[in-house]
Parts: structure tokens; C-alpha cells; sequence
């Protein structure tokens, strides 16, 4: 099975783009409205969202579709510090599906890494050096 391609948006923000590689990507339409949804439970996931829609929205990997998924992940962990602020533990399965739903924002060290440095393009290309053409 083929390695899935990394998105032309990525590789522009980690400045390794070229036109040779170049794929079309899928038209999925960006998050234009990032206001939180009135179902969200508690203000600790309407925190999470407020920080997290500014923060996936400022480097454009948040589209329309991702929205519920985002607003399920901020219920969740809302949920979660409620019981920690009650002195109980959530469950194991609540804390696994919080992790993977983490990791699929790219929000973990691990799944941050698989992604690259999403926000932070170089400024400038060291292999541009070895042109002297």
C-alpha cells in the first residue's frame, strides 16, 4: 500500500515544496466561522476551543468537516477536568479517545512530528546555496 502524500500546504509551511512534486489536493473548504457551537458542556471546553480553533485556524488545517470532530474533542476534555476537579479519574477509555482525538489535530509531540513544524515555514532554503548557476 502507497505511503499517503503529504498535503502541498505542509510542505509549503516546512519549505520543502516543489513544482515537480506537486499533487492536486482535494477542494475542501476552510472553517470560516470558528465561533464555538452552542452544544459545547462546560466552559472548560468552550476554553479549549476558543485556543484551539485561534491556534488551527491560524496555520489553515481546519476545515468545515473538522469542526464536530473539534468540538467532540473539547467536550471531552471538558468532561475529564470536571472529574479531575471532583477528585475522581475519567476512564481509561475516556482518556484513550481523548489522546487519539489529540493526536489527530496534530496536538501531541508524536503526531506533531509526523507533520512537521505546521505554523513555522523557513525563511530560507539551504540547498539554495549549492545554486551557482
Amino acid at each position: 500500500m502507497p505511503r499517503p502524500r503529504k498535503p502541498t500546504r505542509l510542505k509549503v509551511l516546512e519549505g520543502t515544496d516543489r513544482p515537480d512534486r506537486a499533487h492536486p489536493e482535494p477542494d475542501i473548504p476552510e472553517a470560516s466561522d470558528l465561533s464555538a457551537p452552542d452544544w459545547l458542556n462546560g466552559p472548560d471546553a468552550a476554553d479549549l476551543w476558543t485556543k484551539l480553533a485561534g491556534l488551527l485556524g491560524k496555520v489553515r488545517v481546519l476545515s468545515e468537516g473538522d469542526l464536530d470532530a473539534l468540538g467532540h474533542l473539547c467536550n471531552l476534555h471538558g468532561r475529564c477536568v470536571r472529574l479531575w476537579r471532583a477528585g475522581e479519574s475519567p476512564t481509561a477509555a475516556e482518556l484513550t479517545q481523548l489522546r487519539m482525538l489529540f493526536g489527530e489535530f496534530g496536538l501531541t509531540p508524536a503526531t506533531r512530528s509526523k507533520a512537521g513544524q505546521l505554523g513555522k515555514a523557513h525563511d530560507e532554503n539551504p540547498f539554495n546555496k549549492l545554486n551557482t548557476a
